[in-house]
């Protein structure tokens, strides 16, 4: 598979606000179909204010929302993923971090699609005011860079834990560039399917 540079600067140029609105979305420049959001902040000198979901905005590009679920992560460099849901309940995710910050990561696993086994990321915080899109067909994980780590989903369809599944975060076929060493993972996730396994199925 070709390999992208992945920069910083590939997901903040795609998530600039304007002045009058509460969110703004843009695509990813490596996956398309991977959006960025960006919500804005109400301040005013009792602090601030913002929406975090508007049917009004997001059910037009990517609701709705039947789940919401929040996780917490105690340590630094632990990883989460990667996870999703097969057909008929595939599961997209909009992924926001409440306390702390993740380095949250896409991977298309769609075999027919142009860009597949490529991931991109996001940096999400409890400052930065930034959501990542995760559409169905997709695979879903992140690594904490901060203890006491907070993350809240919006998902697309209910939890089915009999059409979960996991794929290896350090399959070298997708070989995603982790910031951190990695502190924890569950045995699970670890030992989790390589990406080429979707295709020989």
């Amino acid at each position: 598979m070709s390999q992208i540079q992945h920069t910083e600067e590939t997901s903040n140029k795609y998530c600039r606000i304007g002045d009058k609105l509460n969110f703004n979305f843009k695509n990813d420049i490596i996956i398309p179909e991977v959006m960025h959001v960006v919500t804005k902040m109400h301040v005013d000198n009792r602090g601030w204010f913002k929406e975090v979901y508007s049917s009004d905005h997001f059910d037009i590009k990517i609701g709705p929302f039947p789940l919401v679920c929040m996780s917490e992560t105690k340590l630094a460099g632990a990883i989460r993923g990667l996870h999703f849901q097969v057909s008929p309940h595939s599961q997209g995710k909009l992924v926001s971090c409440l306390q702390g910050s993740i380095f949250d990561v896409a991977i298309d696993i769609r075999p027919d699609s142009m860009t597949f086994g490529k991931w991109t990321f996001s940096k999400l915080s409890a400052e930065n005011n930034k959501m990542l899109w995760i559409p169905p067909n997709f695979a879903h994980g992140f690594q904490t860079l901060e203890r006491d780590t907070k993350v809240l989903y919006f998902c697309s369809d209910t939890y089915k834990p009999e059409l979960e599944r996991t794929i290896t975060p350090f399959d070298e076929n997708i070989a995603i560039e982790w910031p951190l060493e990695v502190t924890e993972i569950k045995d699970r996730d670890k030992n989790g399917d390589g990406i080429l396994d979707l295709v020989r199925d």
